[in-house]
């Protein structure tokens, strides 16, 4: 065998193994996506999906010799899932539900902002509530500071909700949280968001809302930091924020689990603002853990605290009390000294 030839049969071995590593990744995500992908044969689908499952093995099991087409086959089929899958479009005219229903709108006046439908629901218990918005104009001027967010509900440490929180001036916070927009009846699992189940909401809000909803209704461990940013820098998120929601309301958009979920949105409106590609960190997927990244990366004022005291000064749980609305919400859960210590346009 010449050296060549044995070149060539490495390089086509290789070659057909990524093949394979790609058609068996496309075989998995086809089997959940014959499910879930609207197709009009609903009662059929549970059917299909198993049939596809244990049929796709089966046949190269027992056509071996002619493996090939069985091969183009399942690409087949991948590809037309796949077809389906990218031209699907949302809509914002869907029965959704009541926390989901209204969009905020934004108008844009030079360095002002007004945003139409802040949320601020009042509640007595976490599924009754009084439904409240207001209107409010932000002065882009008067922007001071960015809170990063991590809300934990489930006990599992490697993936939280992330949010944020502009400061505009003392003790005025407007608080924003990409979220799975439902429909009324739906219930959210991670696997559905990978098929265009469900839509994708930006929600803007007051933190006695959006945050104490979480501290003191759902009892979710909520952990709060002030990011060391300039004030230019927070500004111009503020506003591909700002512009990506107001794109929402007429270019409606799904959630996914992974592309389009509350970290990873927020991590392509930071690339807008600073018109660059974030490098890749696993702690993007598992945003769990993405406030030790952050440390790592010398974004929080730490004075010197090991990132494990430090995370525990920043639970601010511990900062609530037993009247489940406090006033001065937004003061207490920056206890804490150091959040008020910095001076973004000193950095």
């Amino acid at each position: 065998m010449s050296k060549t030839f044995f070149i060539f049969r490495v390089i086509r071995g290789i070659f057909f193994f990524f093949a394979f590593l790609v058609l068996i990744i496309f075989y998995l995500w086809s089997i959940s996506a014959i499910y879930f992908l609207d197709f009009p044969w609903h009662w059929l689908k549970p059917a299909s999906s198993w049939f596809f499952a244990l049929g796709t093995p089966l046949a190269f099991i027992f056509f071996r010799k002619k493996k090939k087409y069985v091969f183009l086959s399942v690409l087949a089929v991948c590809l037309l899932l796949s077809a389906v899958y990218y031209t699907m479009e949302e809509t914002n005219n869907k029965n959704w539900i009541t926390s989901h229903a209204v969009l905020p709108s934004i108008s844009f006046s030079g360095d002002k902002i007004t945003i139409k439908n802040v949320r601020n629901f009042d509640y007595k218990t976490e599924n009754d509530f009084t439904v409240m918005y207001y209107d409010k104009t932000f002065d882009l001027n008067t922007i001071d500071s960015l809170d990063y967010i991590l809300s934990y509900w489930d006990g599992n440490k490697n993936i939280a909700h992330s949010l944020l929180s502009f400061g505009f001036g003392k003790d005025s916070y407007l608080c924003v949280s990409v979220e799975t927009r439902l429909e009324k009846g739906q219930t959210q699992t991670g696997l559905k968001g990978l098929y265009n189940q469900y839509g994708l909401i930006y929600i803007l809000g007051d933190e006695s809302d959006i945050l104490m909803l979480r501290t003191n209704f759902r009892k979710e461990d909520v952990y709060l930091y002030r990011l060391k940013v300039k004030k230019e820098e927070i500004r111009k998120l503020f506003l591909a924020i700002m512009h990506r929601v107001d794109s929402l309301k007429n270019h409606p958009q799904f959630y996914n689990s992974v592309k389009h979920n509350c970290l990873t949105s927020l991590l392509a409106d930071i690339e807008t603002a600073i018109n660059q590609k974030l490098k890749f960190d696993y702690r993007y997927i598992f945003n769990g853990r993405s406030d030790e990244m952050i440390y790592e990366r010398g974004k929080f004022q730490t004075n010197g605290l090991s990132f494990i005291e430090f995370k525990k000064m920043h639970y601010v749980n511990q900062y609530m009390t037993k009247n489940n609305a406090p006033t001065d919400y937004s003061k207490k859960i920056r206890k804490y000294g150091c959040l008020r210590e910095i001076k973004n346009e000193d950095i």
